[in-house]
């Protein structure tokens, strides 16, 4: 079986799995996309889903499996307001955590970094004044100045591993964000 994403097995369960393709047309559509507005979800979670189901249209299209992929009917999705964490919200935070994952906060909040870009920060990326982010979300390259609080940060992290990030995966930087 091609691979799915979990979005893409959601919808699928929620279609059911022994529901023909040929079934899925504008008005089948339209149900599910009810459906889970009924359920509370949001209109952007409705979107992912939709274009999940999207991928797998255009696939069924491409193997032969139906002449059309039927029109899917997206959502209008309303801006997010920007909120900004007080002082004592930060220092809150910053107090639960220690080592690597309290340093790969406190450079979140005072340089603006992704969580990817810092993830991929390299040693030779840093320099006494700025760090150079060469991977980044738009292939951009930037640098950023460092604040004082950062640059005494690294000065006291070891020097080990291809960067200040190394041996902090994805799933347990995530943690640090969420805690």
């Amino acid at each position: 079986m091609p691979f799915m994403s979990e979005i893409g097995w959601r919808v699928v369960k929620e279609l059911g799995e022994d529901t023909p393709v040929s079934d899925l047309n504008y008005e089948r559509i339209a149900g599910l996309i009810q459906d889970w507005r009924l359920t509370g979800l949001s209109q952007s979670t409705i979107n992912r889903r939709l274009s999940a189901l999207s991928a797998m249209l255009n696939n069924a299209v491409e193997m032969g499996w139906i002449p059309v992929k039927p029109k899917i009917p997206y959502g209008r999705e309303r801006k997010k307001e920007r909120r900004y964490i007080s002082r004592e919200e930060e220092v809150a935070s910053l107090a639960q955590l220690t080592g690597k994952h309290h340093a790969l906060v406190v450079m979140a909040v005072d340089t603006g970094l992704r969580l990817s870009e810092l993830l991929n920060l390299r040693w030779r990326d840093l320099a006494p004044t700025y760090l150079s982010v060469v991977k980044s979300k738009n292939e951009q390259a930037r640098r950023i100045p460092l604040t004082s609080r950062v640059r005494e940060l690294l000065d006291r992290m070891p020097r080990e591993g291809h960067g200040p990030f190394a041996g902090i995966d994805r799933f347990n930087a995530l943690r640090s964000f969420r805690e």
